[in-house]
Order: structure tokens, then C-alpha cells, then sequence
């Protein structure tokens, strides 16, 4: 892992994935592009938290830009302005890493939506067409629609 995390640092993939997430922070307060660039920022944030630098391609990012962007969840879910996908996401980053989301004393909107949310409501939930078009958080839950739809499509087995 630690070669792995070198051999990446030494490519410059830490930092290119750095420069995309503060892009994507900045971008959210964009009003044609900023829920979109919320989403993928939001997505970054928690992937930093769940997957280890050397399988993740992301390392340490700025603090300030996640604190930002989750003060932009807060706000949206003080308005109760998540949209759909939102609403399934959040929930799910959540139930597989709570630990990205402690601290939220000063987010009470955040934190009270987290805590009542479906955590598998996305099971039930429409993919917006094909999320693969969508960078790598698109690719995560296109995977994991597509892992669903395999489970749901094996037959239950047979007993005699």
C-alpha cells in the first residue's frame, strides 16, 4: 500500500484529484452548475474518508473546501431543497461512513437529515439515466444499481 500511495504521489494524481475537488467546491455555489458540482464534491469528500489514498487516488483534501460544502448541504437541507438524488446519496454515505460526517454540531439541518433518511433508499430509487456520464461518483452508483439489478434478476433457490 505504501509503494502504491508513493508510486501515485510520485504521478501527481493526489494532486490533480486535490485540484478537481476545489474545483468542484467552488463551482457549488454556481447557480448553473453548483448542485451537480455539490454532488461530485460531496462524493470526493466521502470517497477520501472510505477508501485508503493508494486505492482511492485521493489523499488529504483541502479541509476548508469539505467544511464548505457541507455547509452548503446544511443550508439546502434547512430550505428542505435536496433534491432526489441527494436524498438517496446522503443517507448512503452515511450508513458506510458516519465517521466523514462527525463534527456537524454547527450543521443541525445536516445532521437532523442524516439521522431520519433512508440509508438503502436508493434501492428503490430511478438512476437519472446513465450516471456513467457523470465522472467517478457517477460511476459508483451506476456500479451499484447495476450490482442491484444482478441481485434482483438470480433466481431464489430451490429446495426439494
Amino acid at each position: 500500500m505504501e509503494e502504491k500511495h508513493a508510486w501515485l504521489d510520485s504521478l501527481g494524481v493526489f494532486e490533480e484529484y486535490g485540484e478537481i475537488y476545489r474545483a468542484y467546491a467552488e463551482l457549488a455555489s454556481d447557480p448553473a452548475a453548483g448542485l451537480e458540482a455539490l454532488k461530485r464534491a460531496v462524493f470526493l469528500y466521502w470517497s477520501s474518508h472510505c477508501d485508503p489514498s493508494c486505492f482511492s487516488g485521493l489523499s488529504v483534501l483541502d479541509a476548508a473546501a469539505g467544511r464548505e460544502c457541507l455547509r452548503s448541504l446544511d443550508h439546502l437541507c434547512r430550505r428542505d431543497a435536496l433534491d432526489g438524488e441527494l436524498s438517496w446519496m446522503l443517507p448512503w454515505y452515511f450508513l458506510v461512513a458516519e465517521y466523514a460526517f462527525t463534527g456537524l454540531d454547527d450543521l443541525p439541518a445536516l445532521a437532523a437529515k442524516l439521522s431520519v433518511l433512508a440509508p438503502n433508499g436508493w434501492e428503490s430509487a430511478s438512476p437519472p439515466g446513465d450516471l456513467r456520464l457523470r465522472g467517478r461518483m457517477g460511476e459508483y452508483w451506476q456500479s451499484l444499481f447495476d450490482n442491484l439489478t444482478r441481485r434482483r434478476s438470480i433466481p431464489p433457490p430451490v429446495h426439494p
